[in-house]
């Protein structure tokens, strides 16, 4: 996981690590109860999105992305 977090990131950056839409990945965070703040994602905070989503890659359904 350290190898990913290594600066800042968009949230169309994380979206694409799991293979969704920006707005997709937005309501994803919801489901999870993941609020961030306005501006790039942090370090600190994505650690919380891996821990909460898992690892971007890491048993994906068939269709890719996430499960919802």
């Amino acid at each position: 996981m350290n190898d990913r977090i290594n600066k800042f990131k968009t949230r169309t950056e994380m979206a694409h690590e799991y293979g969704v839409d920006r707005k997709t990945f937005r309501s994803i965070l919801v489901k999870f109860g993941i609020d961030l703040p306005n501006g790039l994602i942090s370090p600190a905070e994505q650690i919380k999105i891996y821990e909460k989503l898992g690892e971007p890659g890491a048993a994906k359904p068939r269709g890719g992305g996430v499960v919802l």
